[in-house]
């Protein structure tokens, strides 16, 4: 059987708490592999969803533009990687750069399609047309052990 190594610091990982889930003793680094569901069906309500979330997205990336305004060519070109809604893209246009979005789930990439981004339906890397390039590429997620975050690995909270 073949060890799963650290993709940071090559030390072997082992099963976390979670099935599918490893982490690595020597640098903390957690990694999964978890079935890719993005699509299938979820008990998600989308609307709701984007409601609660917008504002505080919205400002964080305001936040996050004006933090990282020195590290972004002016007027360069970016990718952001996950989309969603294009709430980071608005932010990125607003501010002057030209903004193409990737984002793997179909309805969320419509949606933002929809008001005008560009945005390139798919997974990335293995998705982007070939010959694409990009002065920053960014992706705004957060990656959580849930045991770890007070979620039950049914999803609830604890």
């Amino acid at each position: 059987m073949t060890r799963k190594r650290c993709a940071i610091c090559t030390a072997a990982m082992q099963p976390d708490l979670l099935e599918h889930v490893y982490s690595c003793g020597s640098c903390g680094f957690l990694s999964s592999e978890l079935p890719v569901r993005i699509n299938a069906v979820e008990r998600i309500d989308k609307t709701a969803r984007a409601s609660a979330l917008r504002d505080i997205r919205s400002a964080n990336f305001v936040q996050l533009l004006a933090e990282c305004r020195g590290e972004l060519a002016p007027r360069g070109s970016v990718l952001d990687v996950g989309c969603a809604h294009g709430w980071f893209l608005e932010k990125l246009k607003a501010g002057g750069w030209v903004a193409t979005g990737m984002e793997p789930d179909a309805e969320l990439a419509r949606a933002a399609s929809s008001v005008g981004h560009r945005v390139i339906r798919g997974y990335f890397p293995r998705d982007l047309p070939p010959g694409e390039r990009f002065d920053a590429i960014t992706f705004n997620d957060v990656f959580e052990n849930p045991l770890r975050n007070g979620i039950g690995a049914a999803g609830g909270v604890r």
